[in-house]
């Protein structure tokens, strides 16, 4: 008599069997409920940003509604701006940073590089990396050198990579060429520099 061979078992068939498990029931239980709460802290923090953008005529309960729901948004940068030197959580600064990725925030160039440098928490400095490189202009690219080689601003330094394609300078080129050896930044660099064209 042959052995018979049992049937291996199939990921969806071992995914419902886990959904019934009532220890992995609790878990995911307890997960949603933890993350409700920050939910719930993030938007009391962001109350007075949502105040101020409603006020303004956006229909947003956070700086995250605003991509999401508006194709422009000029008259709320000014009001993210001010926002970006309060103390909010890390979320939330993501949210702000990431709403002021759009070109017309190119005047605050400044202050969205000053902050990205203060930045210590990671959300907001990736959230800030990607308007630096939204905002960057030819005039302004040779500035984010000194922050791709400064290692303590971490992964967030890829998303600037981009804009050193913008720059006029021949020594920007060279620094965004020798990345292409950087023990982390190599892959990004090295698609960046195999794209472009001096």
């Amino acid at each position: 008599m042959t052995p018979s061979r049992s049937k291996p078992i199939g990921a969806s068939h071992l995914m419902r069997e886990m959904d019934k498990d009532p220890e992995v029931q609790a878990a995911r239980a307890k997960l949603q409920a933890e993350m409700d709460i920050r939910s719930a802290e993030w938007r009391k923090a962001e109350l007075p940003l949502a105040k101020e953008l409603q006020a303004a005529g956006y229909d947003v309960d956070s700086a995250w509604d605003l991509k999401q729901n508006y194709e422009t948004y000029d008259s709320a940068l000014p009001i993210l701006v001010d926002h970006l030197d309060r103390d909010y959580p890390d979320r939330v600064r993501e949210g702000i940073d990431r709403a002021l990725s759009v070109r017309k925030a190119q005047k605050w160039w400044p202050e969205l590089k000053r902050h990205y440098i203060e930045a210590t928490l990671p959300d907001a400095k990736t959230g800030l990396a990607q308007a630096l490189m939204r905002t960057s202009t030819p005039d302004t690219a040779d500035e984010l050198v000194p922050l791709i080689a400064d290692e303590s601003n971490g992964g967030s330094r890829t998303l600037l990579l981009s804009s050193l394609k913008k720059s006029r300078s021949p020594e920007t080129r060279r620094f965004l060429e020798d990345l292409r050896s950087h023990p982390t930044l190599h892959q990004e660099a090295k698609r960046i520099v195999d794209g472009k064209r001096y």
